[in-house]
């Protein structure tokens, strides 16, 4: 993968320069950072691959609207940082396309993943067209999954669990975790209902992966992932219960 130029819009100048510098640790290159919309567009410039953007900026024009005007020349990915999570500014926010929500404060390995999916799928928009019958690649006991620059064969019976995450969704397997720009919904139609069950809206479990239930979550290595309460009935009903 090229280079990866990014601009950033943060009107909190420590917020700012600390992602500048995490962005550098993790081998991107850093073109500009700006504290308001106005700058950035009253400034000449060098494009970016990525814009990150704060929904929040203070003045007249908040992230939405100058994600809106970037829109006009711009088609590469816009990412979000946000500290709210109001389900109207998300719906506003949609219509510009973004590719990823980030919640502050933001995890360097989210961040780093949702840049290189965004990239990947912009690179990849002509060939997802082609195929569009089919957004990953199956096997009877594997699927393929886009993963920073390859497709990553994943052992179906290796998934333990699926994790919601905005837009994505994080594969935890026995060999690590992988963040796919799928949703869960999507990823749920695709696996067996004899062996994954959705145990709650942001979390489907392999069964033969639970180690134990205690109160209303499920233990797997280690981690309590919670049941929620519609599906809580259905579980107990799969599990053979002495």
């Amino acid at each position: 993968m090229h280079n990866i130029k990014i601009v950033i819009v943060e009107d909190d100048l420590v917020i700012s320069k600390n992602l500048k510098f995490t962005l550098e640790d993790l081998g991107f290159d850093v073109l500009s950072l700006f504290k308001s919309g106005e700058e950035l567009l009253d400034q000449p410039q060098e494009l970016p691959d990525v814009y990150l953007l704060d929904i929040e900026l203070k003045g007249p024009m908040n992230g939405i609207e100058l994600a809106k005007k970037l829109r006009m020349s711009f088609q590469g990915p816009i990412i979000f940082i946000t500290s709210k999570s109001e389900e109207e500014l998300y719906q506003e926010a949609k219509s510009v396309r973004p590719s990823a929500f980030l919640r502050k404060p933001i995890d360097k390995n989210i961040l780093r993943s949702s840049i290189e999916l965004a990239i990947q799928q912009l690179e990849h928009v002509t060939h997802e067209e082609i195929s569009s019958s089919t957004s990953t690649f199956e096997l009877d006991d594997a699927i393929f999954v886009k993963s920073k620059n390859r497709l990553l064969k994943i052992i179906v019976n290796d998934i333990k669990v699926i994790k919601a995450n905005d837009i994505y969704a994080l594969i935890v397997t026995k060999e690590g975790q992988f963040l796919v720009n799928y949703s869960l919904k999507s990823l749920e139609e695709k696996l067996s209902k004899d062996a994954f069950f959705r145990v709650h809206r942001s979390y489907i479990v392999n069964l033969e992966s639970i180690e134990g239930i205690e109160d209303n979550h499920v233990l797997i290595d280690g981690e309590y992932i919670p049941i929620g309460k519609k599906y809580r009935d259905q579980l107990m009903g799969l599990l053979k219960i002495l």
